[in-house]
């Protein structure tokens, strides 16, 4: 069966899916991950991150079943399928596949999603280059985005907007839910807005449940607050707004001593599974899946000024990265294989 068939009979399964979750959660949730497994049987990506989900939803008691529940009952069905189909099927499988191609043929390594912080007034004249790096990385195989945005969020809106086949997270302040804000998002369903933890966050976040979106929380994290994060602080303060998922993002002040505590409190969480939200460290989980994916993990990423960092703590991989033509000659030269 071609891609394009699979796509199509994927898509009209999960949303006949989403459908039946509104009146038996734990029993469809169950169903669409073995259907996963059916649909990608190839790859190591498949087996262990949908054989993880089997084992979560093993448990009749997980925090999770309410988050199913929520999910369907209060956000756009095709909002889920699209952002699903986007992350899930183009990304870990048609875009995963084509990474793994290319890095095993040309000797670099591909992260599986590209992080970019965008600068209000340095967005007119990097627009362009915001765009090609996008279109360079989906050729790829790079799927998802994480844009981070201290502003409106406006601009990375129009990011989204211009790259239909991408999904893209966006990290921003609660103040950047406005209903300006939310007139421009209505038809973007490759969109999740992540807002930030702290004043503000309760009433961005039911604006936009009201508005039937798919949502996350996040929160940036040092030695400074990571003991509210260890002692469950943070995620009973995320848990009231009903967010998918409760991102923590160590900032360029965290040691990697912090943030392996946090994350080995993430990990254990998510075993124990008595949140109704997935709790997510944006460093190590990504660099997990990106593990999966390829031979040898790696994060990348442009910050405001348009360096390309990598790793963590991050280093500076290239200045002025993001002006240079050819994105594929940029990874080529900063993420070489070491083997």
């Amino acid at each position: 069966m071609g891609e394009g068939m699979s796509r199509v009979l994927i898509e009209t399964m999960v949303r006949k899916g989403i459908r039946e979750m509104q009146e038996d959660p734990e029993r469809t949730a169950r169903n669409l991950v073995d259907m996963a497994i059916h649909f990608s049987p190839e790859g190591r990506f498949a087996r262990e991150l949908f054989g993880s989900a089997q084992r979560m939803l093993a448990d009749e008691q997980s925090g999770y079943y309410a988050l199913v529940s929520d999910v369907v009952n209060h956000m756009d069905p095709q909002r889920l399928l699209t952002f699903g189909m986007l992350v899930g099927y183009d990304g870990f499988t048609l875009g995963a596949r084509e990474i793994r191609k290319t890095e095993a043929a040309e000797g670099f390594d591909i992260p599986w999603t590209l992080s970019m912080e965008l600068d209000a007034e340095a967005f007119p004249a990097r627009e362009e280059d915001y765009h090609r790096v996008i279109r360079q990385a989906r050729a790829l195989g790079v799927c998802t985005y994480m844009l981070m945005e201290d502003g409106d969020a406006m601009d990375a809106l129009s990011l989204a907007a211009a790259h239909a086949d991408c999904a893209f997270v966006i990290f921003c302040p609660p103040g950047a839910v406005t209903d300006a804000l939310l007139d421009v998002l209505h038809p973007l369903d490759n969109v999740m807005l992540s807002v930030r933890l702290g004043e503000g966050a309760a009433d961005a976040c039911a604006a936009l449940r009201a508005a039937e979106r798919i949502y996350s929380v996040y929160l940036p994290y040092n030695a400074e607050n990571a003991d509210a994060i260890l002692s469950g602080e943070a995620a009973r303060s995320a848990v009231a707004l009903h967010p998918v998922f409760t991102v923590l993002l160590p900032d360029d002040a965290c040691t990697p001593q912090v943030q392996r505590r946090v994350y080995d409190y993430v990990i254990a969480e998510r075993e124990q599974q008595h949140l109704p939200t997935v709790l997510w460290d944006l460093y190590s989980d990504g660099l997990f899946i990106d593990g999966i994916i390829s031979e040898e993990p790696c994060t990348a990423g442009f910050d405001r000024e348009g360096n390309l960092l990598t790793g963590f703590p991050r280093r500076l991989a290239k200045r002025d990265a993001l002006a240079q033509g050819d994105l594929k000659a940029l990874l080529r030269e900063t993420l070489a294989r070491t083997k």
